[in-house]
């Protein structure tokens, strides 16, 4: 570190020398770095006086059409000296964090590249310095972050087209193309055929055909009609199309149309607008035509990495309000993808994805709500998922402008007008409590068939399978990696239900457990499973010495995967037992099959797993897995249909090879205990504040190899640094870092520096997966 400070610094005065020499010569220069860089503090920078306000350009990156902001500083004697050019707020902007999906790079490597109107005023500012150019463009800053008016491929200046042979058209081609649905003509047709009926009625034929040479005497006859439509309790719509197609038939009227138009704004107060009910979010969970060639799936595409479905849309409404013709839903909930490829990847292309007619299709939407109580008069109908959607999104924080964009809507008054009236709205306030009750109770199964299709089957398959027990001489002996987690202990209560005293739990305290973990695991499994008895292994000296001096992931993997083996294969052959005859059980869920092992699919080994991959080839005992093909939270709901006490189920996850992966480089009994003991200051910090059963998954993390510099009352120190890791997620497969108030942070930080001997920096871990993994080995 000192090191690449001393370069900066002679760079830095380099950069000064070149700097000074311009000045001295009269030579138009710039120099650029972020506006709160440490460049402009260094003494000697200082000292030239050339950091002064009137002596750069300030400017905020987002004035030049960018998403960030990224205030920044160029020091020039150019004519841009002495101007600033700053964000005026009212907009959001992009933190410069994490990874650009669709650059494939990190956001501070994107935002690296100058805009092209910054580059072209500094062109010409250096131009006029040196005489080269004799009068200075106006700035084109534009408004903060305005996208540019061009469709995806068009170019800024496509000059003109390449001469081409014309051919005749028919202009009967023109005539005939319809720019309304069919149905809405018949709607129109049918509301101008009233009002000419009305007005016959009321004038003779001759004045009727002579009606529209007067514009102003055409609109009082039109709202004439209006008020008529009110009285007779006509709807709204008839009047605003008879509007409408009279500004189109006779052009000349729409100057004077405004008192009609009043009418209905007047119509509207007195018989406000009704929206169509949105789906509740819940409803929709609770109650569960186009082609399979139209849904794209990952497994179609041949993407495995974005995990993204398409529906196509071949003909929808929007289609001639500056829409595509063809258009879309975009698919990106990981789970939905995951069953939409398990329900409708095997169909072939040319099936329908719903077989049946539209009708056939409303009878089964009321049968399910007549199932959960749902009243006629209160009941949503098939269109309200689409209203659902966008209150679903608007609750989820999702912005405006992007709700628009997925409901290919053209007016952005219109869906903010729909949001305000009905965000507030509950139809489940209107519903009685059965039918409350009903629909949560069927909701709750949602993500688990979402998740997995056959959960149901599998769950039934376990709990059928808990209630058998093999015949004698099956096994001898049952062995299990008796852990500390959720997974692990539904394992063990799955076998030892199925064949009670035949199964021996073991577990390894491998020294790398957490604070006090081997009594706490004895205890929690004798207490909450009857009859089971732990034996507790204490191997934290083996694995010590075979895991020192080793520093790289995947080995320290293998070394602890072998040492649990020999671990059990001892305690069997002390019981005189043979190996061949006795299973080995572990908590293996799919997520880690995924990241081990290439399984049933192209997918590529992230890390081994010592349950998965890192176990020896060698060994004699059978491995059995009965949650293997199981998410985490199908095995929460699992530990629940075991009756499984909610602080075993609901615990964090903690991995086989314990903090020896959560220890970045050699593993010691010090680096251990040092960890364990910060571990368990976060872990209980969490719980007393309220945000443990918040997030998935959280952890310390201690990495020996780097140290840093600290004061510890009067004395310099220098020691660990301790990285605390925080997720939300519902698989385990995909991750966000949980945003943990600062306070709490703060808190966390003063104890683990205060209390734990040999850490003084703790850091705070905002990565997501993917795609970074939520363990760092």
């Amino acid at each position: 570190m000192q090191k690449k400070v001393e370069i900066g610094n002679r760079h830095a005065a380099f950069v000064l020398r070149v700097v000074l020499i311009a000045l001295k010569l009269g030579i138009a220069y710039w120099l650029e770095n972020p506006d709160g860089s440490f460049l402009w503090l260094l003494p000697d920078w200082l000292a030239a006086g050339i950091t002064l306000a009137e002596r750069a350009f300030r400017f905020d990156q987002c004035r030049y059409k960018t998403p960030w902001r990224k205030r920044t500083r160029i020091l020039t004697n150019t004519c841009l000296a002495d101007m600033q050019c700053l964000c005026a707020g009212g907009h959001k902007h992009i933190p410069l964090r994490g990874r650009s999906a669709a650059h494939r790079a990190s956001w501070t490597r994107v935002a690296q590249t100058y805009p092209k109107q910054l580059c072209e005023d500094l062109a010409t500012a250096m131009a006029l310095r040196m005489g080269l150019q004799s009068k200075l463009g106006k700035l084109a800053i534009a408004a903060c972050a305005h996208c540019d008016s061009l469709r995806i491929g068009e170019a800024s200046h496509p000059g003109p087209r390449r001469p081409q042979a014309r051919a005749e058209r028919d202009v009967r081609l023109l005539e005939q193309v319809q720019l309304i649905d069919r149905p809405t003509q018949r709607l129109q047709e049918r509301v101008w055929e009233n009002f000419e009926r009305w007005v016959g009625s009321q004038v003779s034929q001759f004045a009727a055909s002579q009606l529209f040479l007067c514009p102003q005497l055409a609109v009082d006859v039109l709202i004439c009609y209006g008020k008529s439509l009110f009285t007779a309790g006509a709807p709204l719509y008839e009047f605003r199309h008879v509007l409408v197609l009279a500004q189109q038939k006779h052009s000349e009227l729409r100057a004077f149309m405004g008192p009609a138009w009043r009418v209905i704004s007047q119509w509207e107060e007195v018989q406000p607008l009704q929206h169509r009910q949105p789906l509740p979010e819940i409803l929709f969970k609770a109650m569960f035509v186009a082609t399979r060639a139209d849904l794209v799936l990952p497994c179609d595409a041949g993407d495995n990495v974005s995990g993204v479905a398409f529906l196509r849309i071949r003909k929808p409404k929007t289609s001639r309000r500056g829409k595509g013709r063809v258009q879309h839903l975009k698919i990106t909930n990981s789970s939905v993808v995951a069953f939409l490829e398990v329900v409708f990847g095997p169909l072939d292309y040319s099936l329908q994805l719903f077989p049946l007619s539209a009708s056939v299709f409303r009878r089964r939407w009321e049968r399910v709500l007549d199932l959960l109580l749902v009243p006629k008069a209160k009941r949503p109908t098939p269109a309200s998922i689409r209203g659902g959607g966008a209150i679903l999104a608007y609750k989820r924080g999702e912005p405006v402008q992007d709700i628009l964009w997925r409901m290919r809507l053209v007016s952005i008054t219109t869906l903010e007008s729909y949001l305000q009236e009905l965000a507030a709205e509950s139809l489940l306030s209107k519903l009685s409590e059965l039918s409350r009750g009903r629909i949560r109770s069927s909701a709750s199964f949602y993500e688990l068939h979402l998740q997995s299709p056959g959960f149901a089957k599998t769950v039934h398959d376990l709990r059928a399978a808990a209630e058998l027990r093999p015949p004698p001489g099956d096994r001898s002996q049952t062995h299990a990696n008796g852990q500390q987690d959720a997974k692990s202990v539904e394992a063990e209560a799955l076998v030892h239900k199925a064949i009670g005293d035949r199964f021996r739990p073991f577990m390894v305290d491998t020294g790398l457990l957490r604070k006090d973990e081997a009594k706490i695991v004895k205890e929690r499994l004798e207490k909450h499973i009857p009859g089971m008895k732990l034996k507790v292994l204490d191997a934290s000296g083996d694995f010590y010495k075979e895991l020192a001096g080793v520093e790289e992931p995947e080995k320290k993997r293998k070394i602890i995967g072998r040492l649990f083996v020999e671990a059990f294969e001892k305690a069997v052959s002390e019981m005189g037992l043979p190996h061949e005859r006795c299973l080995l059980l572990q908590g293996t869920l799919y997520p880690d099959v995924i990241e081990s092992t290439s399984y049933k699919g192209p997918s590529s080994v992230i890390k081994t797993h010592h349950n998965v991959g890192g176990l020896p080839d060698r060994m004699k005992m059978e491995v059995i897995e009965p949650l293997r093909l199981l998410f985490k939270d199908e095995v929460r709901a699992l530990g629940n249909e075991l009756g499984l006490p909610v602080t075993s189920v609901m615990r964090h996850p903690f991995p086989g090879p314990g903090l020896g992966i959560r220890i970045i480089g050699e593993v010691t009994k010090e680096s251990a205990d040092t960890l364990s003991l910060a571990d368990d200051i976060y872990i209980e910090e969490l719980r007393k504040n309220g945000h443990y059963d918040k997030i998935g998954q959280a952890f310390a993390v201690l990495l020996p190899t780097v140290r840093s510099v600290g004061v510890m009352g009067d004395h310099r120190t220098y020691e660990n640094v301790c990285v605390l890791r925080a997720v939300t997620t519902t698989d385990f497969m995909t991750a966000d870092w949980y945003d943990m108030p600062h306070d709490v942070l703060a808190r966390i930080s003063n104890r683990i520096i205060n209390e734990v001997k040999g850490i003084n920096r703790v850091c705070y871990d905002v990565s997501s997966k993917p795609p970074a993994t939520i363990e760092w080995e």
